[in-house]
């Protein structure tokens, strides 16, 4: 997610604090296959602890970024793109910004509810050490299938 403001645009916090939510473009890879780069993400403030699956916003290393929580611990958290073969422990309450409400795929929302959505979260987050595995076949595939 963009880090500076611009042209006296809110800040993703100052938004989420005034207004309750902030809509954002997505940008990269790390949450593929289920938020694409160009998807429209609106996030919503909470005031309450995250659950294991919600997709969150959050800040850390000074930037703004969205992925999907894996463990929720005591104390703090821990995240982990779709996309992502390694895990961002240790993230706490303090640097949550808001939970992922709606996205939208050009005019289609992407469901958030049902069970195709809980079960996908759960083969993908619960079978975590099989990710890598999986990501890496993709890229051998797709290798293989060049011309």
């Amino acid at each position: 997610m963009g880090q500076a403001k611009v042209s006296g645009a809110l800040s993703p916090e100052e938004a989420l604090n005034q207004v309750g939510f902030v809509i954002h473009q997505a940008k990269g890879y790390s949450m593929q296959p289920f938020i694409h780069s160009g998807d429209t993400v609106i996030v919503s403030r909470t005031s309450e602890r995250l659950k294991k699956y919600d997709i969150a916003l959050y800040k850390a290393w000074d930037q703004y970024i969205i992925h999907r929580c894996i463990s929720v611990r005591k104390n703090d958290y821990v995240f982990a793109g779709d996309h992502n073969t390694f895990k961002e422990p240790g993230l706490t309450d303090d640097q949550i910004l808001g939970v992922v409400v709606k996205i939208l795929r050009g005019r289609q929302e992407v469901p958030l509810t049902g069970w195709r959505y809980r079960l996908y979260c759960h083969l993908w987050v619960d079978f975590f050490p099989l990710r890598s595995f999986i990501i890496k076949a993709k890229k051998v595939f797709r290798r293989s299938d060049a011309p």
